[in-house]
């Protein structure tokens, strides 16, 4: 059995998702109807193209609320970038009352946040739920040698060597 949580290249094994939401500029309520219908299909298609996977989509009258799951090289202002410019240029194509009522499409800003696992999604094997249960030797040595315990050792190690600037205290 395939555990479709992991996905695999060449040289890592990765799990990466983000949640990102985006508005209308002056947040007006104009994805409704087709223009909403649209938005939907020309999200999938460029997803499609960047390789980029949408786990859940919600198109509301004022904002677009994404779940993604993407390759560890495609940083999420890059994505949003992609999805906005191509969203926007076609749907201020086809519907020419969207440059009449706003100056673009989307603002600038949005949000973003990293999803972690549910602790039904992880492997419970040896006391270990970071490690792939399909995972080779030579990838759970890898793995095993970049564990938290392992990780968060270093940290500690290197944070004794600086002093926290004064802001942080």
């Amino acid at each position: 059995m395939v555990n479709k949580r992991w996905k695999y290249s060449n040289t890592c094994v990765h799990n990466v998702a983000y949640h990102l939401i985006w508005c209308p500029k002056y947040r007006r309520k104009i994805l409704i109807g087709s223009i909403a219908k649209d938005l939907r299909e020309l999200l999938k298609l460029k997803a499609n193209e960047l390789d980029i996977e949408i786990d859940d989509m919600m198109v509301m009258p004022d904002h677009v609320d994404l779940f993604v799951n993407a390759n560890p090289t495609a940083a999420p202002h890059w994505i949003l970038q992609q999805l906005k410019g191509y969203t926007s240029y076609q749907l201020r194509e086809k519907y020419t009352e969207l440059k009449s009522r706003i100056p673009t499409l989307w603002t600038r800003s949005y949000y973003c946040e990293s999803i972690g696992q549910s602790v039904a999604d992880r492997d419970v094997t040896e006391g270990n739920t970071d490690i792939p249960k399909e995972a080779t030797p030579r990838t759970m040595e890898t793995l095993e040698l970049y564990s938290w315990e392992y990780v968060r050792s270093r940290i500690i190690s290197i944070s004794l060597y600086f002093e926290p600037p004064g802001w942080c205290i």
